[in-house]
């Protein structure tokens, strides 16, 4: 594995016969490769129109991503991979192939240490990254006022991360919705979320947007 710059990574490795680029994000390095002879596959995973395209590379800091950047990448890459029909007609590239996306069924059976369903409180879950975008601090707020007093209930928040700092700050204002309020769990990202699935009875699904969710 090699980390670092394009034309550093090029230099080390003389014998590149293709590149597999991931997100949007990445159209610069589409059009740099093919200005190198160097074909590429783009897998997208984002559905963002030009205007909100801008505002969330705003967030980001990207430099390197512009509306313009991204319609050059899509009309010269080999082949750009959507994961959805829509987003392919969304985004229109020169050459498209639609993989969809599509998330298997949780695994038979509880896992060690989960009580099941008739014996633990009634279960929502909110999945996803901690983000404005994705609204939990609403998911609590409205969760609160749902069960008042109740002790029956409880709600899983799954996906606080602590990588960018817009990330960073909402996870403060999802902690102080919450107020410590024991009914409610908030849990980091992780990569095994068939566990929440398992304990769950009921999915938040409170995004202000969503690009192709897979939850």
């Amino acid at each position: 594995i090699y980390i670092g710059e394009l034309d550093e990574l090029l230099h080390k490795i003389r014998d590149v016969r293709v590149a597999i680029c991931n997100t949007i994000m990445t159209a610069h390095l589409v059009v740099a490769l093919e200005e190198r002879a160097i074909p590429a596959v783009w897998v997208l995973h984002e559905w963002w129109p030009k205007e909100m395209l801008v505002d969330e590379l705003t967030q980001r800091n990207d430099r390197n991503t512009t509306p313009e950047v991204v319609a050059r990448a899509l009309a010269t890459c080999r082949l750009t991979v959507c994961v959805c029909a829509a987003q392919r007609d969304l985004y229109a590239p020169a050459s498209a192939a639609v993989t969809f996306v599509g998330v298997p069924s949780p695994a038979a059976g509880w896992r060690v240490g989960a009580l099941p369903p008739e014996r633990r409180p009634l279960t929502l879950l909110s999945l996803g990254i901690v983000c404005p975008r994705k609204n939990q601090h609403w998911a609590i707020e409205v969760f609160r006022q749902f069960v008042g007093a109740r002790t029956d209930v409880r709600l899983l928040v799954v996906g606080a991360r602590y990588t960018r700092s817009y990330e960073i700050e909402y996870v403060k204002k999802v902690e102080a919705a919450a107020e410590g309020d024991p009914r409610i769990e908030i849990h980091p990202v992780t990569t095994d979320v068939d566990q929440y699935y398992r304990q769950s009875d009921a999915l938040l699904f409170t995004s202000i947007n969503e690009v192709t969710p897979m939850v």
